[in-house]
Parts: structure tokens; C-alpha cells; sequence
């Protein structure tokens, strides 16, 4: 069901909440100051990777967990700690125009300022975008899936082919990492490897 709002502002009460929130959360024994964004400084980089030891779930593991990066900007193809030093990115499989990309960025604002919702409801921009990809394509690939994350498309992509073929047989390489979902992490030796027989469950008790 969707209520259609009357009346009083999204916003009422939010700066109460948020207060309560930080008071919530200091009680917890961390610094107010960590958790307070943009107000009086950043959090150094050992009190960031104190608080995520303490709210951030084991099996999601850092790179380079021995002195991890803490990065806080990024652009085109560089990424930057909290010193400023920059890093070439060769990781992330996400920007494909680079980082914080103007385009995108104004694209994204744009977007975002008039509407963030599913594919549920109608939209020009959507079946626009598909109108568009189909003409980049050969012969009759011209229906489109559109997902939020390579977990996402994965799955799918699983399900689409066991629904064509009749068959659950796969491959998978050595050190392949899939993504987060079960159906995923039955195929990801690199999470095997890391968690042994333990569970992504049973990492984070």
C-alpha cells in the first residue's frame, strides 16, 4: 500500500533524532566526535578503524588489513587518503569514466534532487536508456535486466541460465570472487579460502 503524506514536513523532528541518535551512540563508547559528520574535525584513521572493529561485521574484510587505507575522495582514475597521497585505482570495477566524473556527478544530482525510487513504476528515463543500449547491440538483444549491484547481476544471470538450460551445473575459477549472495558464495573460492568451513554468519559471532 502507498499513503499518500498530508500535512506536517519530512523534516519535523529530525534534528531532535539526530541528537538522540549521537547520545545513543556515545553511550556506546564512542567519541561523539566520531560520529558527528562535518562538524568540528575528521576522525583520524585509528578512530575509524576502532569504530568499524566495533559496528562493522568481521567478514567484511579490509584491504591491506595490516595497515588499511583510509580513503576520503577520489578522482578519475586516483584515489586519496586522508593525507592527501594519491593511489591509482586498479581495483574498483564500478567508475568506468573514472571517479567523481562530472557527467555523473551532475547526472546523479539531477536525478536524485527529483526522484530515487524502483523500476515498478513507470519512467521515461528507463525504458529511454534501454531504447538507446538496443541500438548499440547486434541482432536480438534487445531485452534489458537493469540491477544495483555485479551481486545482483550474477544471481540473475544464474537464474536465467538454469531457466534456459534446465540445469544447475557450473564452473568456477580458482580465487573467483562472485559476490555476497549464498547463491554466490557457493561459487566464490576467494571467500572459501579466507572463511575455511566457517559461514559468513558464524564469522561475524
Amino acid at each position: 500500500m502507498m499513503i499518500k503524506k498530508r500535512g506536517s514536513s519530512n523534516y519535523e523532528g529530525f534534528e531532535d533524532a539526530v541528537a538522540e541518535k549521537k547520545r545513543k551512540i556515545a553511550a556506546n563508547g564512542v567519541s561523539t566526535a566520531v560520529v558527528t559528520i562535518n562538524e568540528t574535525r575528521a576522525c583520524t584513521k585509528e578512530e575509524t578503524l576502532a569504530v568499524r572493529r566495533k559496528f562493522i561485521a568481521p567478514s567484511q574484510t579490509l584491504f591491506f588489513p595490516e595497515d588499511p587505507l583510509k580513503i576520503v575522495k577520489a578522482q578519475g582514475q586516483y584515489m586519496f587518503d586522508e593525507t592527501g597521497t594519491p593511489y591509482l585505482d586498479c581495483i574498483n570495477n564500478v567508475c568506468h569514466v573514472g571517479h567523481c566524473h562530472k557527467y555523473v556527478v551532475e547526472a546523479g544530482c539531477r536525478q536524485m534532487a527529483e526522484l530515487n525510487t524502483n523500476s515498478r513504476y513507470l519512467h521515461d528515463a528507463m525504458v529511454t536508456y534501454a531504447a538507446h543500449l538496443a541500438t548499440t547491440l547486434p541482432g536480438n538483444l534487445s531485452n534489458f535486466f537493469f540491477t544495483n549491484s555485479g551481486s545482483e547481476a550474477n544471481d540473475l544471470a544464474l537464474q536465467i541460465a538454469e531457466t534456459v538450460t534446465g540445469h544447475t551445473e557450473r564452473l568456477t575459477v580458482d580465487g573467483a570472487y562472485y559476490g555476497n549472495l549464498s547463491t554466490l558464495l557457493e561459487l566464490s573460492t576467494y571467500k572459501r579460502k579466507l572463511l575455511g568451513s566457517h559461514t559468513i554468519l558464524e564469522s561475524c559471532l
